[in-house]
C-alpha cells in the first residue's frame, strides 16, 4: 500500500475521532463479563491449589514418595486452570478485535472520501495513484484493512483498549512469577527437589497465543473463551504430558 492513503489516515480528523470513540462504551460493556469470568477462574483455582497441597500432604503424612509422576500429575491440572485464565484474557481481546472488525467499514469509507477529495485537486500524475490506491482499499477484507497502513489508528486504539501482544505476555509473565513462588514454597515445605520444569514455562512453549485474537470463530454452540481454552490444552498440555 503506498504512502497516499496512510498519509489520509495519519491525520485524526473529527469524523475519525467520533468513530473511534464508539468503543469506549461497547469496551466497557464487556468488563462485567471479563471480571465473571475471572473470579470464576480464581474461585477454580484456590480448589485445585487446595487439592495439591491436601494431596502432597496426605503422601508426606503417610511417609510416601512424592513421586515426578505425581507431581506432573498436579502440574497439568494445574496448568489447565492457568490456560483458562489466559482463555479469559485471550476472550476479551478477541471481543475488543471484532469491535474493531466492526468499524473498518466507516473508517474504509472515511479514508475512500479523504483520497476522493485529494484526487480532485491533485495533479494529473498523481491522480492516478490515488485512483489505484482507492481500488486496492476496496479490494481489502477487514482483517487486512485493520493491519494496514490506512487501519493503523483503529489498531492503534484497539491496542489502548487492551488487545495488546504486550499485554498478553505480561498475563503470562504474572502467572509464570506467581506459580514460582508458590512452587518454591512447596519445595521447601515438603522437601521436594524438583517439582516445575522448563516445558511447562508458557513463556516458553511453542504456540502463538495472539493467533486466536485474530483467528475467524463463528461457532454457534460453543462460546470463543471455550474453544481456545481447549485448543490451548490440546495443543500444550496434551504434549507436555503426552
Amino acid at each position: 500500500m503506498g504512502c497516499l492513503g496512510s498519509l489520509g489516515a495519519a491525520v485524526m480528523d473529527e469524523e475519525t475521532s467520533k468513530l473511534l470513540s464508539t468503543l469506549d462504551k461497547k469496551v466497557m460493556d464487556y468488563k462485567e463479563t471479563f471480571e465473571t469470568n475471572v473470579n470464576e477462574t480464581k474461585k477454580k483455582q484456590e480448589k485445585k491449589l487446595k487439592e495439591r497441597h491436601e494431596k502432597l500432604s496426605n503422601l508426606k503424612e503417610k511417609n510416601e514418595e512424592i513421586t515426578e509422576a505425581t507431581i506432573k500429575d498436579l502440574n497439568n491440572e494445574e496448568l489447565k486452570v492457568e490456560l483458562e485464565s489466559l482463555a479469559n484474557s485471550l476472550d476479551k481481546m478477541h471481543y475488543i478485535y471484532e469491535l474493531g472488525l466492526e468499524l473498518v467499514d466507516p473508517l474504509k469509507k472515511i479514508t475512500l472520501n479523504k483520497l476522493e477529495e485529494k484526487a480532485k485537486s491533485a495533479p494529473a500524475i498523481t491522480v492516478k495513484k490515488i485512483e489505484e490506491e482507492i481500488e486496492a482499499i476496496k479490494k481489502q477484507s477487514a482483517k487486512d484493512f485493520l493491519n494496514s497502513p490506512n487501519g493503523k489508528v483503529l489498531k492503534n486504539a484497539l491496542e489502548k483498549k487492551g488487545m495488546s501482544k504486550a499485554m498478553l505476555n505480561g498475563t503470562k509473565k504474572d502467572l509464570m512469577k506467581e506459580r514460582g513462588e508458590r512452587r518454591k514454597k512447596e519445595r521447601e515445605e515438603f522437601g521436594i527437589e524438583k517439582n516445575e520444569f522448563d516445558n511447562e514455562n508458557l513463556e516458553k512453549v511453542d504456540f502463538d497465543f495472539y493467533a486466536l485474537v485474530e483467528m475467524e470463530y463463528n461457532e454457534k454452540n460453543k462460546r470463543y473463551r471455550d474453544y481456545v481454552q481447549e485448543k490451548m490444552i490440546e495443543e500444550i498440555c496434551n504434549k507436555i504430558y503426552e
